[in-house]
């Protein structure tokens, strides 16, 4: 695992010092929830979607292909809610998040559509269970891993609004890799992250200004 991150961080400062694009900072609301089943195979159909936020930053590298990579740096609030016998139970889960990815963007007109793909892994840095009026930690409880991994697919419109910066929005589909259940209470629980996203941003064209100044 140390070397996969290794491995990781390496990669996101290479391409960062080699990228001379864009940077933008993004805000979403995000509709999280959980892809759950239990020791026998069965879905727990109680589960909902919670309304969640996140926010990072990122550096984008495009090609004049119209093919671009992006690393991107955020912190991710995710979850899930549920309700047993009237009592509602909610968790709510805080990750820092690294994702590396790419796609294609349409550059012919200021309005550019673009998709793409990623990778991401999370660090859980804060986790909380809430039955009810009580709290738990689930990180000092460890009955969930303090890590996950999965893939994003995204799709959106990038519109410059001049030569140094320009808006977008997005749709982000996140999809969890890891199994984050411990099982330490026996069993052979099933538990996945799920999200969708709906992001806006703002990104600043280093390349345009670097080239007007010379």
């Amino acid at each position: 695992m140390r070397n996969f991150l290794l491995v990781l961080m390496i990669s996101l400062i290479s391409i960062v010092a080699f990228a001379q694009d864009n940077v933008g900072i993004n805000f979403a609301q995000t509709f999280s929830g959980f892809k759950f089943k239990d020791s026998q195979g069965n879905e727990d159909l109680n589960l909902k979607r919670d309304i969640k936020f996140s926010y990072a930053m990122n550096y984008e590298k495009i090609f004049k292909s119209g093919i671009y990579i992006k690393p991107e740096l955020g912190f991710k609030n995710l979850g899930a809610k549920s309700k047993i016998n009237m009592l509602n139970i909610e968790w709510d889960l805080h990750y820092f998040d690294i994702n590396i990815g790419g796609g294609y963007i349409y550059q012919k007109y200021r309005l550019k559509p673009y998709l793409g793909v990623g990778f991401y892994y999370a660090f859980l840095y804060k986790g909380d269970q809430f039955i009810g009026s009580d709290s738990y930690d689930i990180m000092n409880e460890k009955i969930i891993s303090k890590s996950d991994y999965g893939l994003n697919l995204n799709v959106g419109l990038h519109y410059d609004y001049s030569d140094y910066s320009g808006v977008f929005i997005e749709y982000k589909n996140s999809v969890g890799l890891k199994q984050l259940d411990n099982n330490i209470n026996g069993g052979s629980k099933e538990l996945h992250n799920l999200a969708y996203s709906i992001r806006i941003g703002l990104t600043f064209n280093i390349a345009n200004k670097k080239s007007k100044r010379n």
